[in-house]
């Protein structure tokens, strides 16, 4: 089984030349998106989906637009797939069951907390209502305070120290460590013992009771919009 993400953050580029000026930050890059390519990516926001998932949203978004696929876009979803792919802006996991996949795909993934005051809830509030014409009474529900549960909140502490992935966090868990305020306090609490690397971290993470209950609360801490992933080659 193979399942897949969007890793970055979108930006609005007002000064590009290109029609449309949308832009992922990812990797300490900035990287320019056409139509086709931002559709992709954009499904893949805060989800993760097999690839007929991801496939057949692509293309009822693709409808959404009032023009013919073969005269507007060039490329079709598997091209659109690796090149996004290519370009470190989509990342996939592969494995037996779905369990595998996910733990796959996120293990090596930087977990990055987003922004959630109360001037976002109200760009949300405004966002809902006027452009996707949501009623009123369900929009005010973004200002209602969000119940973290234990795992998530514990999460959600330590990726605001310092930036982790996935298996770093889960070893934390499995260690139950909560200062990890610098990167130093980091390394010696993770990679003291002169056996843990950074790259075997991940096949211990794999092992770890607290794994499932972590990666749970990770994906869900992304699918409602409290962070971001980003695939990182050096830390």
């Amino acid at each position: 089984m193979i399942v897949y993400t969007a890793v970055g953050k979108m930006n609005l580029n007002k000064k590009s030349n290109h029609k449309v000026p949308i832009e992922v930050c990812s990797d300490g890059k900035t990287k320019e998106l056409n139509i086709q390519e931002m559709i992709l990516w954009s499904v893949l926001v805060n989800r993760v989906l097999s690839k007929e998932d991801l496939m057949e949203m692509y293309y009822k978004k693709i409808d959404a637009f009032l023009f013919t696929i073969e005269k507007v876009f060039e490329r079709d979803f598997e091209k659109t797939l690796q090149r996004l792919r290519t370009r470190n802006l989509i990342v996939q996991g592969e494995g037996h069951t779905c369990d595998e996949a996910v733990y796959n795909l996120v293990k090596n993934l930087y977990i990055t907390p987003m922004q959630t005051g109360l001037w976002y809830k109200i760009n949300g509030f405004f966002y809902l209502c006027f452009q996707k014409h949501v009623p009123i009474g369900y929009a005010v529900k973004v200002f209602q305070p969000y119940q973290f549960t234990k795992e998530e909140a514990y999460v959600l502490k330590l990726v605001k120290q310092t930036q982790m992935n996935s298996a770093e966090v889960i070893q934390c868990a499995e260690m139950r460590i909560t200062d990890v305020s610098s990167n130093k306090k980091l390394m010696k609490a993770l990679y003291d013992d002169h056996t843990t690397t950074c790259y075997n971290i991940c096949h211990k993470a794999k092992h770890c009771q607290q794994r499932t209950v972590i990666i749970k609360a990770i994906l869900q801490l992304y699918k409602t919009g409290f962070i971001r992933f980003e695939n990182l080659e050096y830390k």
